[in-house]
């Protein structure tokens, strides 16, 4: 915990910042005290009802460390509040999903790294890229990087860290 907070206090001199490493030194001592009690659970022996369940708890801590960057990311305790309770009562799914086509702008830019992903899983090799011959991977190499040249963001933005 000490740990956390002290990183929250690395991010900058505010008690949002104190808050966020607490918050995220308590997922992970909630975590190893629940680890015991998870292994207990029997797991499902069915492989798809295992992958079901694996996805569920993946989506679960996901959701958890969102969370934890809504702490990181309002300008207030207020603003933190009021966010969360926004998502709670009055969440919009079609505002949040579908801002100017943002679903099909996320798939146009990741569908060769989702390709990639799914041969890598398909395959079991992460290196899958790597270990390719020469001609694949300048194939790779080269769309990413037209992808990035013709879609990349180019905008002056100052560092993070400088801010503080």
């Amino acid at each position: 915990m000490v740990t956390f907070i002290l990183c929250g206090l690395w991010h900058g001199a505010s008690w949002k910042f104190i808050i966020w490493g607490a918050y995220q030194g308590m997922l992970l001592i909630a975590y190893k005290f629940l680890e015991p009690f998870l292994k207990n659970i029997p797991s499902p022996k069915h492989s798809f009802v295992e992958k079901i369940w694996f996805s569920i708890r993946v989506i679960f801590f996901f959701h958890l460390t969102c969370l934890g960057w809504l702490i990181f990311r309002g300008q207030s305790l207020s603003q933190i509040f009021s966010m969360l309770y926004s998502l709670i009562f009055e969440f919009n799914s079609t505002r949040i999903i579908f801002p100017e086509y943002f679903f099909l702008k996320t798939v146009f830019f990741s569908w060769l790294l989702i390709v990639v992903q799914l041969y890598q899983y398909r395959r079991k090799d992460v290196m899958v890229v790597f270990r390719s011959n020469f001609w694949i991977r300048t194939i790779f190499y080269f769309t990413l990087f037209l992808l990035i040249i013709l879609f990349g963001d180019y905008s002056e933005k100052e560092f993070i860290y400088f801010q503080f």
